[in-house]
Order: structure tokens, then sequence, then C-alpha cells
């Protein structure tokens, strides 16, 4: 038996034990943000899609692959496990996998997971509870959620814009925990894009009051690139100096980021901007507003 599994690359960081071979027993494993090839989806007996949901949303790239390939599952059972951190009724993402289930005529089964405390994180004792549930031998609800509690979680969008680069430039920053939303912004007369994308997010891991588990969504692949793919590391063990052999740009607002991120858990994740993301639209209102304030303020 072959069993595939999609796995959203939003889940990976909450769990341990993640295969080097991608291979748990008769599960097959294949990250989104590995996928540089067209699957076969019929040589699997079953097809097994983790998604995490986000404010009650999954990734705009979970999602554009599965309706991108939605035809190609015609005929198969597909089964869709949607992991949250709370449980409740409302659920956007499982009602956007239902309307591309009708129009394309798909099999789907879906179930909610929990992030709960009451569960081994251990990649492996998840997929046996996985397995046993598409077995119907078992109703998987619960999930343990990472080790920093619940209450210290914070969801963070930030913004940066620039009049003229370089120019005037504003940030705008959207602080979500639990319930609560914080929006913050600022303005700098001379500045570059750059900076004020980076000033943001310093901005707002600034406004933090006590070590937090952070999801930081940017639209800036400067920044974001910069912490995913290791280029702060390799500029902090070359003294500063970059691929270029030259010094890095923006030291100072760099090694205050590298300073924030040893207080806090953050996740960086890029966004696609001016495009339908509400919160990092927000953030380019406020980043853009401070712009325009401060501008008409000197005519």
């Amino acid at each position: 038996m072959r069993n595939l599994v999609i796995f959203d690359e939003n889940l990976i960081k909450r769990f341990t034990n993640i295969p080097e071979d991608k291979k748990i027993g008769d599960f097959q494993i294949v990250f989104t943000n590995d996928l540089s090839s067209e699957i076969d989806f019929k040589k699997f007996d079953k097809l097994v899609f983790l998604v995490f949901e986000e404010l009650y949303f999954a990734s705009e790239a979970f999602l554009s692959f599965f309706k991108s390939n939605a035809k190609k599952m015609e005929d198969l059972s597909v089964n869709i496990f949607v992991f949250k951190e709370k449980n409740t009724d409302k659920s956007l993402t499982k009602n956007w996998f239902s309307a591309v289930a009708d129009d394309y005529n798909l099999n789907i089964n879906l179930t909610d997971v929990i992030l709960d405390k009451n569960f081994d994180r251990n990649l492996k004792v998840v997929f046996d509870k996985i397995n046993q549930s598409l077995d119907g031998s078992n109703q998987l609800q619960t999930v343990l959620k990472p080790e920093i509690q619940k209450s210290n979680h914070v969801t963070i969008y930030t913004d940066g814009a620039c009049s003229g680069n370089p120019g005037a430039g504003g940030w705008g920053a959207v602080l979500i925990h639990g319930e609560r939303q914080k929006e913050i912004s600022g303005f700098d007369e001379q500045t570059t894009n750059n900076r004020m994308e980076m000033t943001a997010v310093i901005e707002a891991l600034s406004a933090l009051k006590q070590k937090c588990m952070v999801d930081l969504y940017s639209d800036s692949a400067y920044v974001v690139n910069a912490i995913n793919q290791k280029w702060l590391e390799n500029w902090k063990s070359n003294n500063w100096i970059g691929a270029d052999k030259k010094p890095v740009k923006n030291l100072e607002l760099w090694q205050k980021l590298d300073e924030l991120l040893t207080l806090h858990d953050v996740t960086f994740y890029k966004v696609k901007g001016h495009s339908d993301n509400v919160l990092n639209n927000r953030c380019d209102e406020l980043a853009t507003s401070e712009i325009a304030k401060h501008i008409s303020s000197l005519n």
C-alpha cells in the first residue's frame, strides 16, 4: 500500500522527528515548499492533505496547489486534515475545500485537528493516529500544540512603504493575540523601502512584553529570505560581510532584529503584497497613511 501525504510547510515547525527520507510507514511525505514537479496521484492508494489554518484560513500557497491539481484527483478518496489552534465552528478553510470539491466533483473527507497539549508532537505518533483515523479505528481530535503556551502566541503582519526610494517612508504592523488586535505605525523623513520593511518587523517585535511564539507575515522577500535562507546567520559568521564581499547594508537594523530574534520564537512567512491578504493590505494602508499624513503637514 502506498499513501501520499501533502504536508503544509506551515505545519513543519509544529512537529518533531521529521524523517530525512520523508517516509513514515506506508506514508510518502511531500512538503508544499518542495513541490517542483507534477505528482501522479493515481499511483497512490490514499491521498492525504495536512493543512494548517491560521485565523480561519489556510495559506494561499497550499490552497493554490490544491485547486490547480483538483482535476487530477477525480475518482480518488481525498482526506484533508485541517490543523488549528482552537476549536471553532468558523472555518473558511473547510468551506473553501467543500466549494472546490463541488466544482470538481471530488470525494473529500474533512477532519478538524485541534492543536492541544494532550498528545505527543512526535510526527510518527501523529501519523499513527492519522492512519487509525483513515481506517476508521480512531477519531483523531487533538495533537500537541507548541511548547510555548497558547496565551503567548502572537500573529504579526508587517509592511513598509516609501515615496521615492530613497524618500519619505512609513511602516505599519498588525499584532494579533487571541481575540485582541493592535495596530502600530511610524514615519521616517528619509529612508528606503527595505529599511521600512525591517523597521516594521523590529517595532512589532519590540512591542511584545514577554517571550512569545510569533508567526510573522511580510511581503518583503528581503526580510523573509534573510531569515529563512540563513543570510542573517551567514552575515554574522562572516563578521557582517555579505556574499558580495561588501559590508551588509542596514547593519544596525539587522543587528537589532537579530537581538530580538533571541528573545522570541519567530517563524517568518512570505505573503504576496498588494493582493487579497486583508491584514497585509491593512499594514500597507498604515504605512502609506503615515507618509501621506506627514507630507500633507509640510504643505
